[in-house]
């Protein structure tokens, strides 16, 4: 058995050991691996993104003591963000 599918196994094992009582079809269960997949993708590129932004000064990151941190234009870096990026929406 490859590494892959040995990988996808362990997947749906552990949903189904942590999901009492779940059940789906073959298509079911492919649609949410593949939509969990887009989502760490999603988050990890995400993520990737607004650490950039941070490092160059362009996106200010407010860490809240209670929770996550929020993310925000930096106003005295907003010309300049507007010449790189665009203003438009």
């Amino acid at each position: 058995m490859s590494k892959q599918i040995e990988n996808v196994a362990r997947e749906i094992m552990s949903y189904f050991l942590n999901s009492s009582g779940a059940a789906d079809t073959l298509e079911g269960i492919a649609r949410w691996r593949l939509m969990q997949q887009q989502i760490d993708r999603t988050v990890d590129e995400t993520f990737s993104a607004l650490r950039l932004l941070v490092s160059r000064g362009l996106i200010e990151e407010v860490e809240s003591g209670a929770g996550p941190s929020i993310f925000r234009l930096n106003a005295s870096k907003r010309a300049e963000a507007e010449s790189t990026f665009g203003g438009e929406r």
